[in-house]
């Protein structure tokens, strides 16, 4: 390893600071959700749910001064340079989305940001709808709390603690939430969540063993932009995350319907559609189940229009591609990135300014999953992931 320049190390530590303050998806991602859908499910799905949202504990004209003071320019070194000037820029459109919030400018920044639903992606979201039929069973899934969810994902971080000193990571009970997320390599789970207990263990493969362990390889780095994301770096870790629930056997048929059906939705959403007619897309032509595609609708209409929520398909679509064309897998493990930061990646291995993964996902640890992953070499498609 090399000793890189202190401007360096101080143009990285600031802006991994500044990243870590703005606290972006907390900002847009409503914390009434269930009030809500209780509010729209009364209303026989008829009237558009009001959702509240968190204040802004951030000024973001202030953020901005103090971004654009980080001296990147004076970053001698043209990759690393580069890969700042990404990331800053980036830092400052989701800025802007934030002072934008429930206005036009917020969707034509998360287009910037995220990217939207082109007519390609369209097509494989429906070849995916198309080919992959709904649930028929009626069953009620055997649902886990998030206290159990908790002690379940305890159980998953003390072995990866067990063969990496560096994974430190930990679990938090969100009591305004209601889902899954990652935030600073800790798993935060809403109270209010309810999880199938078969898609537990895809679950900790999608948010421990990828988004948690990616930060605790990219926290090892000499960058530590690498922990908290590259620009652009949500499209292939989204990919990676859903690909890890393949490696497990739980991508079912509904997630990568779900995957699809987001797709679907950000793409109404940019044309005009408002939430109840996504919602009866969804529900009405897609078949999905009415807090499902409450849920869907929710996500993608966040803070004026998110479009994040395409990325999963994308990234999978070009995890697969990447793959079939012989791309090394472990190398996307070393930190978040994008592919197209992968150039830049291997010029800094060779240089010993970055060093390898410390920690590999307990989802490569056995030949089934390891033939899992030469199928997906073979040429999948994404409908070819999921279990016959």
């Amino acid at each position: 390893m090399i000793d890189l320049p202190a401007i360096v190390r101080k143009v990285d530590a600031e802006l991994v600071r500044l990243d870590r303050s703005i606290g972006f998806l907390r900002l847009v991602t409503p914390t009434n959700t269930e009030q809500a859908w209780s509010d729209f499910e009364r209303s026989t799905f008829a009237r558009e749910p009001r959702f509240v949202v968190p204040p802004l504990d951030i000024e973001p004209a202030q953020v901005i001064e103090t971004l654009e003071a980080i001296p990147v320019s004076a970053v001698e070194h043209p990759s690393l340079r580069r890969v700042f000037e990404e990331h800053r820029d980036q830092s400052h459109r989701k800025l802007r989305m934030l002072e934008a919030r429930h206005t036009p400018g917020f969707l034509e920044g998360s287009i910037e940001v995220f990217g939207g639903a082109d007519s390609s992606l369209l097509r494989t979201a429906e070849d995916v709808l198309e080919r992959v039929p709904p649930r028929s069973d009626t069953l009620p899934d055997d649902l886990v709390t998030a206290d159990a969810f908790a002690k379940i994902a305890e159980q998953e971080l003390a072995y990866y603690r067990a063969h990496c000193p560096e994974f430190r990571s930990g679990v938090d009970i969100d009591p305004n939430g209601s889902g899954l997320l990652v935030s600073h390599g800790r798993l935060r789970i809403g109270a209010a969540a309810r999880i199938p207990r078969r898609r537990c263990e895809a679950l900790l493969a999608h948010e421990i063993g990828t988004h948690i362990l990616t930060y605790v390889n990219g926290s090892v780095q000499p960058i530590q932009l690498l922990s908290s994301g590259l620009a652009g770096y949500d499209e292939l870790q989204e990919g990676l995350a859903s690909f890890a629930e393949f490696l497990v056997g739980g991508l079912e048929a509904e997630r990568v319907r779900q995957l699809a059906a987001r797709v679907v939705a950000v793409h109404q959403m940019i044309d005009g559609a408002g939430f109840v007619d996504i919602f009866r897309t969804l529900h009405e032509v897609l078949a999905f189940p009415p807090h499902a595609a409450f849920l869907i609708s929710m996500r993608v209409l966040r803070g004026g229009g998110l479009t994040k929520d395409a990325v999963y398909l994308r990234g999978l679509s070009e995890l697969l591609g990447y793959l079939r064309e012989g791309g090394d897998f472990e190398v996307l493990l070393l930190g978040k990135y994008g592919l197209a930061h992968l150039p830049s990646v291997h010029q800094l291995r060779e240089e010993g300014v970055l060093r390898g993964a410390v920690v590999r996902p307990r989802h490569l640890a056995d030949d089934t999953r390891l033939a899992r992953l030469a199928h997906a070499r073979s040429g999948a498609s994404v409908v070819d992931l999921v279990p016959s």
